[in-house]
């Protein structure tokens, strides 16, 4: 699981995600066991990014994220926000918090 991490680190130092902040937040990702929160920005760019880089992982490690039991928890968001998440992905799109 550190390597997912370490994925999502790297396109995210490669400008390959939007930054979540302008300063101060920089932790994207949160592993417990095999459990995995990850935080994005709402755009296409970044889902479509996130999305390959599980792919990518699964592919290598045969350790496959089945977005059925997957959510996407939205924190500060527009209903249009709520749609992109929704459409791009393909996960029930659940209250915060938990």
């Amino acid at each position: 699981m550190e390597i997912l991490h370490l994925m999502i680190e790297k396109a995210s130092s490669e400008g390959l995600l939007t930054p979540l902040a302008a300063s101060g937040l920089h932790h994207r990702t949160s592993i417990y066991a095999d459990d995995v929160v990850t935080f994005l920005r709402p755009t296409v760019l970044d889902f479509k990014v996130f999305s390959v880089i599980v792919q990518d992982f699964g592919a290598a490690s045969g350790l496959c994220t089945n977005m059925d039991k997957c959510s996407a928890n939205l924190i500060r968001y527009s209903s249009a926000d709520e749609a992109v998440v929704a459409h791009e992905l393909r996960c029930p799109v659940v209250p915060f918090p938990l």
